[in-house]
């Protein structure tokens, strides 16, 4: 028989089935869409973990301050980075400074960062801060692209109470979306610490070397190759005499129940789709089995074997597409009920979303 005539028989048995057809059909349909909607969600809560916990750089950030008995010095900082698990240490060094393009005026805390801290601000975007160059808070700058040119307009003081405003030509490097950071407020631009300081020893009239004599620090900066060795580090940099402040110290066990939940969420999705793959052929198989006069009857009309199997598995894949299209419109339709009922009656404002991806499909 050619494959023409395969396809017109098993579609007419296909049809002659009638209810027959419609129960694997029903059963597959409601399999793979219960599969795809608990996969989605696994899979968002997964990409909502990694992204908030296990991946955020934000949370590596150890804010460290002097106190009444030790101070933050240069060589405190040497000392910092010495510690095990310690990606980088260095003083936080702010200068408050007006950005000015064209017609455009905002202001920005310009934050000193070294080129080892840099990547876990911009995440991973930038490698390296160049002298004379900032990277520009995305939120104040729309206009505003990497290589334009701006001028930063500051304070420097003539008296007691008194000041001049100065400004210095400058290049934006590039732009970055800031995360939450402890004790920083939501307008911050990186530049290199030399930079920063440059500010700061002009406002007092300073050459940079003189200010740099005998500089102490209030606060400093502590990045942590992983949020597991944050309690770690924290307690080696507390054993050297320093106060300690980071965002996961309230909850110190949240990176591992995170990954905890990704590996259950793993197990539980094995299973489902183990599960899913058994019932199907399960359903398809009894199906079979009730069609067995049938089979004798087509054998007697002089059908090999060969020709049953090859009508049998056009006709299962006719139920299997029919399942497959049913159930894939149904999934999409019923996640994004849900994540409207998430959106307006929980207020989830998509920071997490229910997806469907193509490797479910």
């Amino acid at each position: 028989m050619r494959l023409n005539d395969y396809l017109k028989l098993s579609w007419n048995n296909f049809l002659r089935n009638g209810f027959k057809s419609i129960a694997p059909i029903t059963i597959i349909t409601l399999s793979i869409i219960i599969l795809n909607i608990i996969l989605s969600l696994f899979s968002s809560i997964t990409a909502s973990v990694n992204t908030t916990v296990i991946e955020n750089q934000s949370l590596k950030l150890i804010e460290i301050s002097s106190n009444s008995e030790n101070e933050l010095t240069s060589g405190s900082f040497k000392k910092l980075n010495e510690i095990d698990n310690v990606v980088t240490a260095f003083p936080k060094i702010e200068a408050f400074v007006g950005v000015e393009y064209k017609n455009s005026k905002t202001t920005t805390n310009l934050v000193g960062v070294n080129d080892k801290g840099l990547e876990y601000f911009t995440s991973n975007k930038d490698k390296m801060i160049n002298n004379n160059q900032i990277v520009i808070n995305s939120s104040l700058a729309d206009e505003l692209a990497s290589n334009d040119q701006i001028k930063i307009s500051y304070t420097v003081k003539v008296k007691e109470g008194e000041g001049i405003r100065k400004t210095k030509n400058t290049t934006i490097q590039s732009k970055f979306d800031q995360f939450y950071l402890d004790n920083y407020p939501d307008d911050v631009s990186l530049g290199s610490i030399d930079f920063v300081e440059k500010f700061n020893a002009d406002f007092l009239g300073l050459p940079l070397k003189d200010y740099r004599k005998n500089l102490t620090y209030e606060f400093g900066t502590v990045i942590v190759n992983d949020v597991e060795n944050l309690t770690q580090v924290a307690n080696d940099i507390e054993k050297l005499g320093y106060d300690t402040g980071y965002s996961l110290k309230a909850s110190q066990s949240i990176p591992l129940v995170a990954k905890i939940i990704i590996a259950i969420g793993g197990i539980i999705l094995v299973v489902l789709l183990v599960f899913s793959g058994v019932s199907i052929a399960s359903v398809i198989g009894q199906s079979l089995r009730n069609r067995y006069k049938e089979i004798g009857v087509m054998r007697t009309f002089g059908y090999e074997k060969s020709h049953l199997i090859k009508l049998f598995s056009i006709e299962v894949l006719f139920i299997s597409l029919i399942s497959f299209v049913i159930s894939i419109i149904s999934s999409f339709i019923i996640i994004e009920l849900l994540n409207s009922y998430l959106e307006k009656s929980i207020g989830v404002n998509f920071d997490f979303s229910v997806n469907m991806t193509w490797i479910q499909i």
